[in-house]
């Protein structure tokens, strides 16, 4: 079931030479049947300044609160979490490398809250990316 909702993913980006703050929002939001599992999209506010961030949260085989490590590595039928992100509409990254730590899950009330922090390369410039404490729950 898709549905749409106004929430936000908060997002600090360490650069080699910065650090900004950016606020993501979820724009998209599939659950699936069964509890196994949801993908939830979202993006940064399009400011012809700054290039707009774009985030993909997929947890596949009914993932449930615990700590994921994010990689590329097949990892089969067990629960797992695969994050995306980079440029809307232009660079997208598979994250590779990093930590998801899944504080509570609902499916039936298409809930989740945690945390995540993963470093990327966009167009040869490496960034840490980390989000504290997020709260996604769909609109009703």
């Amino acid at each position: 079931m898709t549905t749409e909702s106004a929430q936000e993913i908060g997002v600090t980006i360490y650069g080699q030479n910065s650090t900004s703050a950016s606020v993501l929002k979820v724009y998209r939001q599939d659950w699936f049947d069964d509890d196994f599992g949801f993908t939830i999209e979202a993006v940064s506010d399009g400011n012809p300044a700054h290039a707009q961030y774009w985030l993909k949260l997929t947890g596949y085989w009914s993932p449930r609160a615990g700590d994921y490590l994010l990689t590329a590595e097949d990892q089969g039928e067990k629960p797992h979490i695969l994050v995306e992100f980079g440029y809307f509409e232009k660079s997208i990254k598979a994250i590779e490398a990093g930590t998801f730590e899944l504080h509570m899950i609902d499916y039936k009330e298409r809930s989740l809250t945690g945390r995540f922090e993963f470093p990327v390369e966009l167009d040869d410039a490496e960034f840490d990316i980390e989000s504290w404490e997020f709260d996604v729950a769909a609109g009703t």
